[in-house]
């Protein structure tokens, strides 16, 4: 049987204004219609945006995403009016992809078993906390970075507020640096109070939140960024886990408060490349698995356990023992940044005592997971392979 693939939520697209419920939800039509044209062609989407797309993705209810699923089966139905097709979507794992007919729509039940189970499983995978108004604009500006987008998202926010509040969220640049983002939609206090007071709750040891010391001003309709450093060099959160901080405003007139307002500014985790040293160390046990090309499902086939880490020559290398060989070989992982590298030492003949190396695997490091491929085995380069601790 042909098939081709095509993303299951396509309904992402079709259905941004039907979700406009609120007026957060009217807003994030503008970011997730681009983001959904970004993802909709692989081949020119970053692994960032498809990451960025997945996390919105499973921030829906089943029955949300079944609603929009419908939709989407009826517009594309009229494109394909008969025959068979391959509804495909994940970023890794082909979390959520199965083959579907056009000629039968799924049930609730069958859509909810399907979508439920990849849900429960990606939030095993992620390790991140959301704020339900702003985890689109936090992903968005992360992956895509569209100025003009943000730009129009934060306006919509602002303009649409009937009453004065907080907007925060937080971003990470291209080098994965995190930033929180602050402004102050003041509704009918505009004319009478164009600034508010604000104060950062960062009680963790090792954060703090650059430019905002004490109290800052945040002015009418501005938004000001606030870059978040980590003593520890080494932290996760500065390199590649979500966190949240909670934002204070205080409202005053004649030195007299008159309200409160509270916002909480998510940064989500690293989409993009990040060093390899967070998910491998010694004396761990791991999985390899790799993509069934008939199920598109990853069969978790294998595994493997790290040594001591050994000795390296180069200060941003680390090389952990795999296995013993006799007399100095055996295999090694070999760290560096985002890139991995396993490598057996074998004889160069029968009786020398003179090694090689031999890259066997390689891969690399991201917020999506970890993704390698076998540099001796041509034949199956295709097939994409995952790594994952246990």
């Amino acid at each position: 049987m042909n098939t081709h693939r095509v993303f299951l939520f396509s309904f992402l697209a079709l259905s941004a204004v039907a979700r406009a419920n609120g007026e957060g939800d009217r807003c994030d039509a503008i970011l997730q219609q681009d983001l959904f044209n970004r993802v909709s062609n692989s081949t020119n989407s970053t692994a960032s945006e498809r990451a960025a797309f997945e996390e919105h993705l499973f921030s829906l209810t089943d029955t949300e995403a079944f609603a929009e699923y419908e939709q989407a089966f009826a517009s594309k139905k009229a494109q394909n009016t008969s025959g068979a097709t391959e509804f495909h979507y994940g970023v890794i794992g082909g979390e959520l992809e199965f083959s579907h007919s056009y000629d039968r729509a799924l049930s609730k039940e069958e859509f909810s078993k399907t979508f439920n189970k990849a849900k429960e499983q990606h939030q095993k995978n992620v390790s991140s906390s959301s704020a339900r108004d702003t985890s689109l604009i936090s992903l968005y500006t992360s992956s895509v970075r569209d100025p003009a987008s943000v730009k129009a998202w934060e306006n919509c926010m602002t303009s649409s507020r009937a009453g004065p509040g907080l907007i925060a969220y937080g971003y990470r640049d291209p080098r994965g640096s995190p930033y929180l983002v602050v402004i102050w939609a003041p509704g009918s206090f505009a004319a009478s109070t164009p600034v508010v007071d604000v104060k950062f709750a960062v009680t963790d040891v090792g954060m703090s939140i650059e430019g905002a010391d004490g109290k800052v001003q945040i002015a009418t309709g501005s938004g000001a960024s606030f870059p978040v450093r980590f003593s520890a060099a080494g932290d996760r959160r500065a390199l590649a886990d979500g966190f949240a901080v909670l934002v204070n405003g205080e409202l005053k007139s004649g030195g007299k408060l008159i309200q409160s307002f509270h916002a909480e500014a998510t940064v989500p985790r690293n989409l993009g490349p990040t060093p390899c040293a967070l998910v491998f160390g010694a004396n761990r046990n791991y999985q390899v698995g790799f993509t069934d090309p008939e199920t598109r499902e990853v069969k978790w086939l294998t595994e493997f356990s790290t040594g001591a880490k050994l000795p390296s020559d180069q200060a941003e290398v680390e090389v952990y023992q795999l296995d013993s060989g006799s007399e100095g070989g055996g295999s090694f992982l070999r760290l560096r940044g985002d890139q991995l590298t396993f490598i057996d030492r074998v004889r160069r003949g029968r009786n020398s005592t003179e090694w090689r190396d031999v890259t066997r695997i390689v891969g690399t490091c991201s917020g999506e997971g970890v993704r390698a491929k076998m540099t001796n085995m041509p034949e199956i380069d295709h097939i994409a392979m995952f790594i994952r601790s246990m």
